[in-house]
């Protein structure tokens, strides 16, 4: 719906520029700072973002869901109010050629 839209365009704008942990340790998912927005991994911008929409609880602490929580049955353990999640699907960014990283380095003046 166009409110939806809006909600979630509203989340964006304040989440925009927040710190992506990825690699969040796991031992930091049960830590008191799992819940703060200073930086978020994978499964906890997920988290927020479907509260923020109001299709979860907002009780559950966004930074303590593991990523599994969002995987296919039987693993995942994430439902929503209302709809469905469809198939979990890995997005993963192109790595630059090992060629172009190196010669990124050697052009940084460390002097």
């Amino acid at each position: 719906t166009p409110e939806s839209a809006a909600r979630l365009e509203e989340w964006i704008a304040k989440i925009r520029g927040v710190e992506f942990e990825q690699e969040a340790p796991l031992h930091a998912l049960f830590s008191a700072d799992a819940g703060d927005l200073d930086s978020m991994h994978c499964a906890e911008m997920t988290t927020a973002t479907l509260q923020h929409m109001g299709l979860i609880s907002s009780k559950l602490i966004a930074g303590t869901a593991p990523p599994c929580a969002y995987a296919d049955a039987p693993h995942g353990a994430v439902r929503l109010r209302e709809g469905h999640l469809g198939p979990l699907e890995i997005l993963k960014a192109a790595e630059p050629p090992l060629e172009d990283a190196i010669a990124r380095y050697d052009k940084i003046d460390v002097a």
